[in-house]
């Protein structure tokens, strides 16, 4: 069976006819009762009854093509019939459509579709779905934030928060034809068991911010910026958790794909089978996709607080783009929060398969800053971490412009280590990695031989 991920261009077209197919099957939310925001009130819809599962009829939320356009349903508590087949909240040019859940379990059967339809640039739509509280959605076989129609039109947006879970089949956010998806998780549960991406292709863009909860995945990869201009974001912090429990972490899969993930602090944890840092992984394509093949950009990124890093811990295989063919695998990193004191060895990534290849510009030994080094061989030998610089300068102590002597002549070059530019271990007379004014009495202590 190909797989639907490497085959952008007929998928983006088979999503678009589908939705586009489908105008005349819809039930549209109009909130013409006293209770205008309440979904499970059947004189809220046009069709005075309530949305079920039929096998072909779409039920929107807020749509150019009939109802209200700028429409807010509520579901707070169960449903009178809790299954349906599928979902369009902001569909549509101009159309606005808000479904906020905070209990009860709504179940799609399809594919669903948030911020859709919009053909007009300057006239988008946007959709949005709140899942808070103990509500749970069962999202269908595939759930899109932001896609189809063109012109970059579409904005699908979801927040997840508090005791909520959301199961879907697929989930993409942000798809394709500059269309734009966002996530912002702050709890809850997320789980996928077909495949996830995010930042799909044709100049996508998709977000996903999460600051507690968990993310699950059950099955194939989670895709981030995947081809042809989709530009996608994972930033985890707080304590969340992500656990890529199948094929694992593909970034920038493909040429014109841009991928980042950030990890901030260390509270959160990062798990994966295997990670592709701007390599192919092998997987799908019509001809099938090799390791190696050209990709996109793809960035992770360590921010410390003052206890340390998230590592990512891969229980197979790393890969990473040296720059060596089309593409970049790269690593950025703020340890600025760890402040003075002693410079400690830093995992970053814990591999338990095999390692291939080096970020893109830093082979193994480069400084890195901060009193730092990278190395491949961490750990058991097979991870990638920073070892600490401190007591392994090229020259003594003091000695800053390294021509074999702590003398007058070392106090230009010491003066310009401390007030700003690259971290010179020489300079760092009390060696906490930073150049700083901490370093001044130890250095003058230097000079005079105290």
């Amino acid at each position: 069976m190909k797989n639907l991920r490497s085959i952008s261009g007929l998928f983006s077209f088979l999503i678009a006819f589908l939705v586009f197919a489908s105008c005349a099957n819809g039930q549209f939310f109009d909130g013409s009762t006293a209770n205008p925001g309440d979904w499970n009130d059947p004189n809220n819809w046009d069709t005075d009854a309530l949305p079920i599962d039929d096998g072909a009829t779409l039920t929107d939320v807020g749509a150019e093509f009939g109802g209200l356009l700028d429409a807010t349903a509520n579901i707070s508590g169960a449903l009178t019939n809790d299954s349906i087949w599928e979902l369009r909240v902001g569909r549509g040019n101009g159309a606005t459509g808000v479904l906020n859940q905070s209990a009860g379990t709504l179940t799609l059967n399809n594919w669903s579709f948030v911020g859709v339809d919009a053909n007009d640039v300057g006239n988008p739509s946007m959709g949005t779905y709140n899942l808070t509280g103990t509500g749970v959605l069962n999202g269908g076989a595939a759930f899109f934030l932001g896609l189809g129609g063109g012109a970059g039109a579409n904005n699908g947006n979801m927040t997840i928060a508090d005791s909520a879970s959301a199961n879907f089949g697929a989930l993409v956010v942000g798809s394709n034809d500059g269309n734009s998806g966002t996530v912002d998780q702050t709890g809850g549960t997320v789980v996928y068991n077909s495949w996830m991406t995010i930042g799909e292709s044709s100049g996508s863009t998709g977000v996903y911010n999460m600051s507690g909860g968990s993310l699950t995945q059950n099955a194939d990869f989670l895709t981030i910026g995947q081809q042809d201009g989709g530009d996608g974001t994972l930033n985890v912090s707080g304590d969340a958790s992500v656990a890529l429990n199948d094929r694992g972490l593909s970034m920038g899969r493909l040429p014109g794909g841009v991928a980042r993930v950030e990890l901030t602090g260390s509270a959160a944890s990062f798990s994966t089978t295997d990670l592709f840092v701007g390599v192919n992984d092998g997987f799908g394509g019509d001809p099938p996709f090799v390791i190696g093949d050209p990709t996109g950009d793809a960035t992770l990124s360590f921010v410390a607080d003052g206890a340390g890093v998230t590592p990512i811990l891969a229980s197979g295989n790393v890969y990473l783009n040296d720059g060596s063919v089309l593409g970049s695998g790269n690593l950025e990193l703020d340890l600025s929060a760890l402040g003075p004191g002693p410079i400690e060895d830093i995992l970053l990534i814990e591999v338990g398969g095999t390692l291939e290849g080096t970020f893109t510009g830093l082979p193994e030994g480069s400084d890195v800053g901060s009193g730092r080094t990278i190395t491949y061989a961490f750990g058991d030998g097979n991870d990638i971490g920073l070892l600490a610089a401190g007591g392994t300068c090229d020259f003594d102590i003091g000695d800053v412009n390294m021509d074999g002597f702590v003398d007058l002549l070392d106090v230009a070059p010491f003066v310009a280590a401390i007030t700003g530019g690259k971290y010179v271990c020489e300079a760092d007379v009390n060696q906490d990695g930073v150049n700083d004014l901490l370093d001044v009495a130890p250095f003058v202590d230097l000079l005079s031989g105290s």
